[in-house]
């Protein structure tokens, strides 16, 4: 089989790294192929072509609509699926097929989107969905929510989840480093999906030997440094930017936190968890389901709560340990190994339905 995977840009994101993890792994079954509009941040671009996977840029802004004629150029290569992630590749591969036919998959990476907030592009993105094969969520509820928006029917075949995976070996095995007497962790962007200021204003709340290490990036970040700066924990809270290795940070900490206003799934919270933390998350959707009964849940922005729950498990070994194990136990459920065969069985399904 030939696979082309299209994705706006290449960067740090959930979705990047999890591409990063998963084309090597498709790579060795079938020709695996990537295609972007551009690169954000090359730290995943080594994983990728060690293992052979092309990768391509198209050189265009991610909004400029002639991407739609270098899309049409690619399709003409004789793939076999055709598999699509974010938007707007969403739109422009949707137009491309209409030239050049091609079998189309499409992951939904969210349970939420701005765009939903606009009624009048309802019948264009049922459209676009309705141009796709199959559409794979990453969750139950981003499945759900998406449904929901489009108006189909609850038992229409075109629509499956498969959870994302992690590389379990790659965090199971992670060096434990302590640098501060107590660490808390939280990988994340800066971006407005993430909630970075409620674990902020949560070290208020916490000992002067609690630490907190950001790990991550975005357009926030100036926002959240002056907000630790304004609270006089700024000499706590620690911004390291982005890091191409997150088991070894992860190793450094005691708690991983999940702060978010909306998750697809939550896919930092299973590293963590596969990285032997006890975790915190955000009780939205999406990274909800992905912790609850293993990890802890505190309410969206209660950043007292997170600070009582924090202070029970430093406070508290077997606690912290029955929650650690827990996590642990959980994080085996999401091994790349899974998501890899259930997406291979979704392109042969979808190639042997073409060939009726």
């Amino acid at each position: 089989m030939k696979i082309l995977h299209i994705m706006p840009i290449l960067g740090v994101g959930g979705a990047s790294r999890l591409l990063s993890e998963l084309l090597p792994m498709l790579n060795k079954e079938m020709e695996a192929s990537f295609l972007i509009s551009r690169y954000v941040d090359k730290t995943f671009l080594p994983k990728l072509q060690n293992a052979g996977v092309s990768v391509r840029v198209m050189g265009n802004g991610v909004q400029d609509p002639f991407q739609v004629f270098k899309i049409i150029k690619e399709l003409r290569n004789n793939y076999d699926v055709i598999h699509v992630h974010l938007f707007p590749m969403l739109y422009w591969v949707a137009i491309a097929n209409l030239f050049v036919k091609r079998e189309l998959v499409y992951t939904e990476h969210s349970t939420y989107n701005k765009r939903r907030n606009k009624w009048y592009l309802a019948p264009f993105e049922r459209w676009a969905y309705s141009r796709y094969s199959k559409i794979i969520s990453i969750s139950n509820q981003t499945e759900s929510n998406l449904k929901s928006w489009l108006n189909v029917a609850g038992d229409d075949k075109r629509f499956a989840v498969i959870n994302n995976g992690v590389n379990l070996n790659e965090f199971k095995n992670c060096e434990h480093e302590r640098v501060y007497p107590h660490t808390l962790i939280m990988v994340a962007r800066f971006v407005p999906a993430k909630d970075q200021e409620t674990v902020i204003k949560a070290m208020t709340l916490l000992g002067e030997d609690v630490n907190l290490i950001f790990v991550g990036d975005g357009e926030k970040i100036d926002v959240c440094k002056s907000l630790a700066k304004d609270l006089k924990v700024d000499g706590r809270v620690h911004f390291v930017g982005t890091q191409s290795d997150v088991p070894r940070w992860i190793g450094k900490a005691d708690i991983g936190i999940q702060s978010s206003h909306w998750e697809g799934f939550g896919l930092t919270a299973v590293e963590m968890m596969a990285g032997g933390l006890p975790v915190v998350a955000s009780d939205v959707e999406g990274v909800k389901q992905v912790v609850e009964g293993a990890g802890l849940l505190f309410p969206h922005g209660d950043y007292e709560k997170l600070a009582d729950i924090v202070n029970k498990l430093l406070s508290d070994q077997s606690y912290y340990e029955m929650v650690k194990r827990r996590c642990i136990e959980r994080s085996k459920m999401y091994d790349i190994k899974t998501m890899v065969d259930s997406y291979i069985n979704v392109y042969k399904d979808v190639i042997q339905r073409s060939r009726k």
